[in-house]
């Protein structure tokens, strides 16, 4: 399928099943909320599309492994902007997930 159709479907599943939640647990919104909502919604589908083009464009033994560095960004992230801080236990499986995700593409750009 085209990296259309993916963002699409993927659209669609995430929201039918986020309706039920939606209408049991609604509360009247700002505008500002509203804005913030819309920008955050075109900011993930676009992200969402670029990463379908990616998967579709490059071997997934290549491109699939870079994914696992969401966990690298998620805790950089979250240290810069709440102040949380990084358990032993996630700063060994994210340098296991580098160690990897280098060591595969290295031998993928070898073949």
């Amino acid at each position: 399928d085209s990296p259309l159709t993916i963002v699409m479907w993927q659209s669609l599943v995430v929201a039918v099943f986020s309706v039920p939640l939606a209408v049991v647990y609604w509360q009247p919104a700002t505008i500002e909320l509203w804005t913030s909502a819309v920008i955050a919604a075109a900011l993930v589908t676009a992200g969402q599309y670029g990463m379908a083009r990616s998967f579709a464009a490059a071997l997934m033994s290549v491109s699939q492994p870079v994914t696992y560095l969401n966990l690298v960004w998620a805790c950089l992230f979250g240290w810069l902007f709440f102040g949380d801080h990084v358990q032993q236990a996630t700063l060994a499986g994210g340098a296991i997930i580098v160690v990897a995700t280098i060591w595969l593409t290295r031998r993928e750009v070898s073949r």
